[in-house]
């Protein structure tokens, strides 16, 4: 089949081209106008009509949900029920789509699946029961959801693959992002910067670092090695090259550790052995200086290490013996799905954002606080390995099985999971990153699980 890029043809380029320039100066510039209120309610008219005049009900419930989880940072009630109001949605919308056809078994989706039963029938020994089944009840309602909506986004959109059309999505969404980030950098600088550090309009530069680092900067690469005009690859690589600028300026380690893993996915199986071993080797060094570092105030030392107490990463050394000890009090069945105490008070664990901030933390230690050992093992054999075999054999690790996994893919997901040691976020089902990881990871595996060798 022909793979599809970003634009096929020109009405395809243009329409969407133009509507997301125009919608994301709008946001920019309101910035220095309007209230957060106003503003957001602003972008969310824009970006609502937009996608009502150019795409179908599935696929402007699809976009809504990508939104409203984006905007969910800023903690308004209305952004936080409609995220689970439209995964809901989209969940009823898919099984009526594909009623009556008979679907593979999604292997991510699954995973999530027991993850959540077992969250649900350990929650009354939780610290916080209610909180605890609430989020098993989520993480059920985006296993689904992932079960669903791949396929009805491939009868709905014929000769499409899944993957291409999420991508082709997350592409858009990064334009979106980035330009509308540029502008509030130009329109208020003194917003957009925190402590010296950029974060545009999200609410802080540990935010913007993960989901450029993740999600953006790899889909945006990708998108400038795909056949198009040279036009419309002169106009992803500026926004790449701007999305890479904001991205240092973030001075996110762990989003820049990120970026860095993601593109190294992307090019490091054309490359000879030693341009891969080199090229291994930095991405090493620059992981490890999310850990161990010399103070400073040379130039690499302010990006990469921002000056900070040496050996303790950022002060993330401290956290991780907390989550540990945590663990240690409760080793077996943890304390509960979502009830990690690490940056978040007990009162806003619930549905709401707060539970959700990005902090200072690893994903993996609180999977073992909040699950405990036996939970952390469904995790690790369920999905974490099988990940983790599927990148290998994209990367020429370990023997195919079935088609060579999508490169693309590959990057995201490994670049997720490297973020992930050094953030909370895996598992907080209501955040764009768990979302936006989750929904990668199932197109990777569903994709190698169905297809015929090549």
């Amino acid at each position: 089949m022909k793979n599809p890029s970003l634009a096929t043809d020109r009405r395809s380029f243009v329409a969407p081209v133009i509507s997301v320039g125009l919608a994301s100066l709008l946001v920019g510039t309101a910035v220095p106008i309007f209230p957060n209120q106003a503003l957001w309610a602003l972008g969310l008219a824009v970006a609502t009509g937009w996608l009502l005049a150019f795409f179908r009900l599935f696929d402007l419930l699809l976009w809504a949900c990508l939104l409203v989880f984006l905007f969910a940072q800023f903690q308004t009630p209305v952004f936080d029920l409609s995220r689970w109001c439209l995964l809901f949605a989209l969940l009823i919308v898919s099984g009526f789509i594909l009623r009556g056809e008979s679907l593979r078994a999604n292997p991510v989706s699954t995973g999530l699946s027991l993850v959540a039963v077992y969250a649900i029938a350990t929650s009354f020994q939780s610290y916080y029961p209610d909180i605890s089944l609430q989020k098993g009840v989520s993480l059920l309602l985006l296993a689904g959801c992932l079960h669903f909506v791949p396929p009805a986004i491939e009868r709905l959109h014929a000769g499409l693959e899944a993957r291409e059309f999420v991508l082709r999505i997350y592409a858009w969404l990064a334009v979106g992002i980035v330009i509308s980030n540029a502008v509030f950098m130009l329109g208020r600088p003194s917003a957009a910067f925190l402590a010296g550090r950029f974060r545009g309009w999200f609410m802080n530069p540990n935010g913007i670092g993960a989901v450029y680092g993740v999600f953006l900067i790899p889909v945006l690469a990708s998108e400038t090695k795909l056949p198009k005009p040279d036009l419309q690859k002169l106009a992803f690589g500026g926004v790449l090259l701007a999305a890479v600028v904001q991205l240092l300026a973030s001075q996110s380690r762990a989003g820049i550790t990120a970026g860095v893993v993601s593109l190294a996915v992307l090019i490091l199986p054309k490359q000879s052995l030693p341009k891969k071993a080199f090229i291994i080797a930095v991405t090493g060094f620059i992981f490890l200086t999310m850990l161990f570092g010399f103070a400073g105030r040379d130039l690499d030392k302010r990006l990469l290490l921002r000056n900070e107490v040496v050996f303790e990463g950022s002060g993330r050394f401290p956290v991780w013996v907390e989550i540990w000890q945590r663990f240690v009090s409760k080793p077996i069945l943890g304390s509960g799905l979502g009830v990690a105490e690490t940056g978040s008070a007990p009162v806003a664990m619930a549905f709401n954002s707060a539970g959700y901030t990005i902090e200072k933390g690893n994903s993996y230690l609180g999977l073992l606080e909040e699950l405990g050992a036996l939970g952390a093992a469904v995790v690790l054999v369920a999905i974490l390995l099988p990940l983790l075999r599927a990148c290998a054999r994209a990367l020429g690790l370990s023997p195919p099985r079935g088609r060579k996994p999508d490169l693309r893919l590959v990057a995201i997901v490994m670049a997720g999971l490297a973020n992930a040691m050094f953030e909370a976020w895996l598992f907080s089902v209501g955040s764009i990153l768990s979302l936006s990881f989750w929904l990668f990871a199932s197109l990777l595996l569903r994709m190698e699980s169905r297809c015929p060798a090549e």
